[in-house]
């Protein structure tokens, strides 16, 4: 996982690579580029693979 802008790419697309975990933040976020939870659950909808 990656931090910052160009790290949230790493926090959402996890699956395109095989991984089944995330990290996102409810409440105040605690690392840079972290993202709200309705934020990554909307990411990882939009990606979802099928």
């Amino acid at each position: 996982m990656a931090m910052a802008d160009l790290g949230k790419v790493s926090r959402i697309a996890g699956q395109v690579f095989g991984s089944c975990l995330s990290f996102g933040a409810v409440g105040k976020t605690s690392a840079p580029g972290q993202l709200s939870i309705e934020d990554l659950r909307n990411a990882e909808n939009y990606l979802e693979l099928h």
